[in-house]
């Protein structure tokens, strides 16, 4: 009832055992991130151009704590969102759900080719923009950059290794503007990198240093790289096997920190 005119095969939930997304049916759950396509406006398919979709949530705003469970935990991640008629305090979702880190936001900023990822289909570019307690890179090609306050009916894929559950309660509510997608200011010393090709950006790295991060994994500080197996540069962190777009390093700043970068290509082109 959201969007009519999207395929009933096209609405998504996270499934965190498989880490990837599936077909749903059913009512909206409070606090539960779910993902649609855009409508089917022709018959041959989908809009082909950008445009605006308005759907709209009609009944009693949420108020209050809203606890949602999940059914497997075996993930490292969960889709959640916003439950509120108001904005999110990222902060204070922390602070309320230990455990929980990094918050990634779907962006379909950039284009599916079907001749990627050995014949299987993959996006021409990174589409998840990260945002850790470091700051926040932009989906590749775009330079709408997540922050810590996420608007009303906004979902998002939260790092959740081990959880049985998220809450939000009224504490979280905010006035602070709902556009997460914006320019943040903050007193952090951050170095930005991206990877493109002669036709594409192809994804977004940030580095950084800050109170509280160290040289090695840092919950809700380091964020991996999520959903993405394109050509992408990322860094490394010792001791783990796992591509990060977000690093945070240890204050006060040395000249002769390194860190270790990684690269891949899964298709031929000068980078």
């Amino acid at each position: 009832a959201f969007s009519p005119n999207t395929l009933a095969s096209r609405i998504y939930e996270y499934n965190t055992s498989s880490d990837t997304w599936a077909v749903t049916t059913g009512n909206f759950v409070a606090g539960k991130g779910i993902m649609f396509r855009a409508p089917n406006l022709f018959d041959d398919g989908y809009y082909p151009n950008a445009y605006t979709y308005t759907g709209e949530f009609i009944g009693t705003p949420h108020n209050g704590d809203i606890t949602v469970n999940f059914t497997a935990t075996d993930g490292t991640y969960q889709g959640v969102g916003n439950p509120y008629p108001s904005n999110m305090d990222v902060e204070e979702f922390w602070m309320n759900n230990a455990g929980t880190g990094t918050l990634y936001f779907w962006t379909n900023t950039n284009a599916w080719d079907s001749t990627l990822n050995a014949g299987n289909g993959d996006y021409v570019a990174n589409n998840w923009a990260t945002y850790s307690d470091l700051g926040g890179i932009p989906a590749a090609n775009s330079t709408k950059e997540p922050e810590s306050s996420v608007p009303v009916g906004q979902g998002f894929v939260v790092e959740a290794t081990g959880l049985n559950s998220v809450s939000f309660n009224n504490d979280m509510r905010t006035a602070q503007s709902g556009v997460f997608f914006r320019t943040a200011v903050q007193d952090k010393h951050r170095l930005w990198l991206n990877l493109s090709d002669s036709s594409n950006e192809m994804n977004n790295l940030l580095i950084g240093y800050m109170d509280g991060a160290t040289q090695g994994e840092d919950l809700r500080i380091d964020s991996k790289m999520f959903n993405y197996e394109g050509s992408a540069l990322y860094s490394l962190i010792d001791g783990s096997q796992s591509a990060y777009v977000i690093q945070g390093r240890s204050l006060p700043f040395d000249d002769f920190d390194v860190v270790p970068l990684g690269f891949r290509a899964t298709t031929s082109s000068s980078f």
